[in-house]
């Protein structure tokens, strides 16, 4: 498996988007608080829960159309 092209496709762009979704939301905050948000754990907090429903939307799209 891990020695054809298509593994390795998607694995790479798996690090590409994971990679940089967390650093996202890792930083999510302090860029809340450049912005001028005084309170960012609404802010936070809504990325987190549009991420959550993301994944399983994703998923489910993925599962159905593959």
């Amino acid at each position: 498996m891990a020695k054809t092209v298509d593994f390795w496709v998607l694995f790479v762009s798996f690090l590409c988007g994971v990679g940089t979704g967390l650093c996202v939301m890792n930083n999510m905050g302090q860029m809340g608080l450049a912005l001028g948000y005084r309170d960012v754990s609404l802010f936070i907090s809504f990325i987190s829960i549009w991420g959550f429903f993301g994944r399983i939307l994703s998923g489910s799209l993925s599962e159905y159309y593959i």
